[in-house]
């Protein structure tokens, strides 16, 4: 027998073992928790009666967010001035808001 056919036959049998050997088994296990203190969420902290005005403006790609909430009653009242308050913002190094008016 040549080398080659000898160290293709022994690479075959060693191929072949590593097939051969047992499958792993999947265990499974529970591990117990700390408890953890419970955070209110968010919105328990905004009455039912609430209302949200948001707006996003940019300015290349960085990107700056408003939010104001008010009381269901004032909503149009102060909508016109958080339009105007958004019309107002200015970035430094600029003279506009970069067309978000």
């Amino acid at each position: 027998m040549t080398i080659r056919v000898l160290c293709l036959l022994l690479t075959v049998a060693f191929l072949s073992a590593l097939g051969c050997r047992r499958e792993e088994q999947i265990e499974s296990y529970n591990v117990p928790k700390k408890a953890v203190r419970q955070v209110a969420p968010a919105a328990a902290f905004v009455q039912a009666a609430d209302r949200m005005l948001a707006a996003v403006l940019t300015r290349s790609r960085t990107f700056w967010f408003f939010k104001l909430t008010v009381d269901r009653g004032l909503v149009a009242a102060q909508r016109d001035k958080f339009a105007s308050f958004l019309k107002s913002v200015r970035f430094a190094g600029s003279g506009a808001t970069d067309g978000n008016q």
